[in-house]
Formats: structure tokens, C-alpha cells, sequence
């Protein structure tokens, strides 16, 4: 590898672990995968805008389903599942 892309590689590398530090520092929630995601579709034209808003609304039935399922857990703890009704086959 030449010593020109090898800094290219390496700077690339340095903004991404600044983002990732930003993005700690305010708490998004983004795993540095979904990040690295995100930056690229910035790059390649994304309007970062409508990512960010889509992200928060993705957070947000991810939250919501997760808050249901817990409720749904926390119901259901100790009682007995509804009766199955049997069919005959002849």
C-alpha cells in the first residue's frame, strides 16, 4: 500500500473515532456500526436532516415496542395461558 493511501486510511479512520466521540458526548444511541452507516449515507448524498429525523422516529417504535413488550411480560407473569381448543379428526 502506498504512503498516500495509507494516510488517506488513516485520516478516514481518525474522523470516524471523532464522530463516534461526538456522537457519545450527546448521547444518540447509535452503535458505532449504525454511525458508520449514517456518515455514509451523508457522503454519498443523504440529506443529513431527514436521517437524523428518521433515526429519532426509528429510536422511537424501537422504544415503544420494547416498553409494550415489558408491559406485556409483566401481565402475563403468573397467570395461565388461555385454554387451546382441540378439534377431532375423523
Amino acid at each position: 500500500m502506498d504512503s498516500s493511501r495509507t494516510h488517506h486510511i488513516k485520516e478516514a479512520q481518525s474522523t470516524l473515532a471523532t464522530i463516534q466521540n461526538i456522537s457519545q458526548l450527546l448521547n444518540t444511541g447509535l452503535s458505532p456500526e449504525a454511525l458508520t452507516i449514517c456518515v455514509r449515507l451523508c457522503e454519498v448524498g443523504v440529506n443529513p436532516e431527514v436521517l437524523a429525523s428518521l433515526v429519532r422516529e426509528l429510536q422511537e417504535e424501537v422504544r415503544e415496542y420494547q416498553s409494550l413488550k415489558t408491559e406485556n411480560k409483566t401481565t402475563t407473569t403468573g397467570s395461565k395461558s388461555a385454554p387451546q381448543s382441540s378439534h377431532n379428526s375423523h
